[in-house]
């Protein structure tokens, strides 16, 4: 795809949700490329570290649906696939949940806080890539931007999330 869209991972695979999401960043950030809506599918067996993804991407009027299936860890196929797509910007949500308890969900069932995760791997990823790779804006959470600009403490982030990461550019003032 190549700098032509949005990544939106969302847990939720619905034409209603979809609607709901795409409606709520285009309230808050500039975006003239359509949105590539990600939804992943668990595998049964999250052991078989070989098995092949199978990914299917649709037009959905402006935007694009992509389903991807026989996943065994969410938030390294959505970085996996970000890798692929070369989106502009990637709009990630926080699960807002205890951080063990994530960590323990994320071992057992590949799952956890997929924004934080996603962003971890794709910083470990870009060390070993050259500077002048052109890398995608991450946004956490479109909610998360409002208090920035309204100057609000987001100390719950801080050890975790650079400020840098939440975008005010993109904010519609």
């Amino acid at each position: 795809m190549g700098k032509t869209v949005h990544m939106v991972p969302m847990k939720a695979g619905a034409p209603e949700h979809r609607a709901r999401k795409a409606a709520e960043i285009r309230r808050y950030y500039r975006v003239d490329e359509p949105l590539a809506f990600v939804h992943v599918t668990l595998a049964d067996n999250r052991s078989d570290f070989l098995a092949p993804l199978e990914v299917e991407v649709r037009r959905g009027g402006r935007d694009y649906v992509v389903e991807v299936h026989g996943v065994i860890a969410i938030a390294n196929t959505i970085a996996y696939l970000s890798e692929m797509a070369d989106p502009v910007s990637i709009f990630l949500s926080l699960t807002r949940q205890n951080l063990m308890r994530q960590a323990f969900r994320f071992l057992l069932l590949g799952e956890g806080d997929t924004g934080l995760l996603v962003y971890a791997i794709q910083v470990r990823y870009w060390g070993w890539t050259a500077e002048d790779d052109v890398r995608p804006r991450i946004h956490l959470d479109v909610r998360l931007s409002l208090f920035v600009r309204a100057g609000l403490s987001l100390g719950f982030l801080e050890p975790s999330v650079p400020p840098f990461l939440i975008s005010r550019t993109l904010v519609r003032a």
